[in-house]
């Protein structure tokens, strides 16, 4: 998690300006008669520790990994965990007692500082109306699999407080500590006084990534992203102590806000104060979505009666509001079909929920977009007006604004990119605002294809809404799985939807009909899905997105379904070669100052490397249409406008090749069966532009060792952006990511 957001942290912000920007308070009186209550070196009788033995960071990762591969329905052994933790203590105890020993600390350990901080600050009432409890003994087991973090220590409303007070609970908590003793190595260095603000820029602000403390940085990062994707939130704030000093964190969908340090022991008054600004914040100030709403009983029966909840994890029924023209619609939602995975960017979360206007159910996408692109809500109209085929209906939606029609879900950390006291290099930051969009269907994903014909007419009515589109000035620039859904009929055929057009480009034409570049970059990042984008753009993120990049993730899409589905033979490459190396290549190039890849699509193409002489051997036509349409690609990597390169200037030649395909015989009838779980069980993101991480694909029931079927993943929307690419689903970690 700390390349998620490495690049993005804005560091150094002077603590008392953090606290008058974003928990002010409105009566100074109250506050100083607060602080002449508390003594200036109050948190000085914690308990402290040098020591450098095991870090609680890898004990953390242990616990939770340990948990993860736990079943789902979390049926764990309670004796046996606490037996672990004892194993753990004893381990720790042996590393304390040896140090110890030689005197070079006294026998203490991490865990030994929670209980006396955690008495301290409950006491002491630093908080009104929150209480502190130590949640570092497990993960929360309504978090999804290979997502139980823990906090140290949680902030929760009094009378919110989770059932076990020594497990987190991420649909209530309101802000996370973690806690580090002296001598660990820290995430965030603020830059030695008097220095100018050309050599502050130059400061190294984070760690170095093979580090400890880069460790550290993604355990924030985790913490934090997990409270903003089971919760609906504008920011979310942690305390990060690192004996003996304190830094406060602010996050939203932009970035990463870091104050300086204080010492703690000895300026007491100081994190005393910043959590009785906390407690006297009002909701919105403290990053509660304050146009999502608790329902009535009412219609917790209407929600239960309407929705589905497969899962075994608990989430909270919500009212939420949608813009409606100039008012706003309520509907209700129970659980999405996805979280939001990264801390920063779109954050797109999918929710069918129960229209209460129409009385009808609906599908809802709550996500970030950013302030430079069109609103999706503005594309779909237009693209609805028009009468495009195969595209959502937008019901309702829009920018969530206040009652002065100001944008106020809108992100914050971009303003301080050029403070004078921000340290470290940076990458650009973007404005993003909070939208909804009220959409007429419920889609499937393309994973619910019966057969080969039918993932065909799924791509093929997608890519018709796509040329339609294209002709109105409109570039989709994001073809993937996740974005080419299907409705199934009443009499079991399907259609495809193009769906997820917020990072649609419009464009203008001349007098000649030739589409006319944008003269100004809008996005400072590549867009599309990374195993889906075109080679030319993975190779180099500056060039401009076109129309054959899109028409080349619509080629990549296909044959990245087809060879994990399909028996076939001919590939050169195993599976698991052709994924790694194909659509999850990648680099960081010191040169461009992003993440590249790309190489071995241009190798495929010009060389047929991976594919060889693919045949799928049981729908000839499926193999017609991989060749012929794979010629003008490798026509256009091997030889630059040469002959066959004219068919990527429109969407006919693809279109043509569909057409033909769907009419031939040769089609196979066997199903796409379930597959058994895969070694590593899968995650799904979506993000601006996404950077792989290795997966384990489940097996497909075929007798063929050649085929495999991607996990079947539910409709998801965006999460992440930057420079560099972000992780995408469906893969257990690679290295480094």
């Amino acid at each position: 998690m700390g390349l998620e957001i490495d690049g993005e942290v804005v560091g150094g912000m002077p603590f008392r300006a953090f606290f008058q920007e974003f928990l002010p308070c409105a009566d100074e009186a109250q506050l100083a008669k607060f602080l002449a209550d508390i003594p200036t070196d109050l948190f000085n009788n914690i308990p402290t520790t040098s020591r450098k033995g095991k870090s609680s960071t890898a004990k953390k990762r242990r616990r939770t990994d340990e948990e993860d591969s736990e079943s789902e329905e979390d049926t764990e052994d309670e004796n046996e965990e606490g037996v672990k933790e004892d194993e753990e203590d004893v381990e720790e105890d042996e590393e304390v007692d040896e140090a110890s020993a030689k005197g070079s600390l006294p026998r203490v350990r991490e865990a030994d500082m929670y209980p006396t901080l955690i008495k301290l600050l409950n006491e002491h009432r630093v908080c009104p109306g929150f209480t502190f409890l130590d949640n570092s003994k497990s993960g929360d087991p309504n978090s999804r699999t290979g997502r139980r973090w823990a906090p140290d220590v949680g902030l929760y409303k009094d009378g919110e407080e989770p059932a076990k007070p020594n497990r987190p609970d991420f649909n209530r908590i309101a802000m996370g500590l973690e806690i580090k003793p002296a001598g660990s190595e820290r995430p965030f260095h603020d830059a030695p006084p008097g220095l100018d603000q050309a050599a502050r820029r130059l400061h190294q602000y984070l760690p170095d990534r093979n580090s400890k403390a880069f460790e550290t940085l993604g355990q924030l990062a985790s913490v934090m992203t997990e409270i903003c994707s089971r919760q609906f939130r504008t920011h979310v704030f942690m305390v990060y102590l690192r004996d003996p000093d304190v830094c406060f964190i602010r996050a939203d969908r932009s970035g990463v806000l870091v104050s300086t340090s204080i010492n703690y022991r000895q300026q007491s008054k100081l994190l005393a104060e910043f959590f009785w600004r906390f407690s006297k914040a009002t909701d919105a100030q403290r990053g509660m979505d304050t146009t999502v709403h608790s329902p009535t009983d009412d219609e917790i029966i209407l929600a239960k009666t309407h929705l589905k909840s497969d899962s075994k994890l608990e989430r909270p029924i919500v009212r939420i509001d949608v813009p409606d023209g100039e008012g706003l619609r309520s509907v209700l939602a129970w659980e999405a079909l996805c979280d939001p995975e990264s801390l920063t960017g779109r954050g797109s979360r999918p929710i069918p929920v129960y229209d209460l206007k129409a009385k009808a159910v609906r599908f809802l996408k709550d996500s970030w977009r950013s302030e430079m692109l069109e609103k999706e809500t503005a594309i779909l109209a237009q693209l609805n007006e028009a009468k495009v085929p195969n595209v959502p209906k937008c019901v309702a939606g829009g920018d969530i604004y206040d009652q002065n029609h100001f944008p106020y879900h809108r992100t914050v950390t971009q303003k301080y990119v050029n403070a004078d006291w921000r340290s470290g290099p940076l990458l650009p930051l973007e404005a993003r605002v909070h939208h909804r969009i009220l959409e007429d269907l419920i889609l499937s994903s393309i994973n619910d294809c019966k057969n080969a014909r039918e993932m065909m007419l799924v791509l093929r009515d997608a890519l018709l809404a796509h040329r339609r589109a294209y002709e109105l000035g409109i570039l989709h620039r994001d073809i993937s799985d996740n974005n080419v859904l299907l409705v199934r009929k009443a009499d079991d055929s399907v259609a495809g939807v193009l769906a997820d057009w917020d990072m649609a480009l419009k464009f203008e034409r001349d007098s000649a009909q030739n589409v006319i570049p944008p003269t100004t970059q809008r996005q400072r990042h590549r867009t599309g899905t990374w195993y889906f984008m075109s080679a030319r753009l993975l190779r180099d993120g500056t060039q401009p997105h076109t129309l054959q990049d899109d028409l080349e993730s619509f080629f990549h899409l296909a044959l990245y379904l087809s060879i994990f589905w399909f028996p076939h033979t001919g590939a050169k490459s195993s599976l698991q070669e052709f994924t790694s190396n194909v659509f999850e290549q990648y680099r960081f190039s010191q040169g461009l100052g992003q993440f590249i890849g790309g190489i071995d699509k241009v190798m495929m193409f010009s060389y047929r490397d991976h594919i060889g002489k693919i045949d799928f051997t049981s729908n000839t036509p499926l193999t017609k249409w991989v060749n012929e349409v794979f010629e003008p690609f490798q026509d256009s990597y091997r030889i630059p406008y040469g002959p066959q390169e004219r068919h990527l200037h429109s969407h006919d030649f693809i279109v043509e090749r569909f057409t033909e395909v769907l009419n031939l015989a040769g089609w196979s009838n066997e199903k796409i069966t379930s597959a058994p779980e895969p070694v590593a069980k899968p995650k799904r993101r979506y993000v601006d532009e996404e950077k792989p991480k290795k997966k384990k694909p489940k097996k497909s029931t075929s007798a063929s060792d050649s085929v495999y079927r991607p996990s079947s993943s539910l409709r998801q929307g965006g999460s992440g952006s930057g420079s560099r690419p972000s992780v995408r689903s469906r893969k257990a970690t690679s290295s480094g990511v």
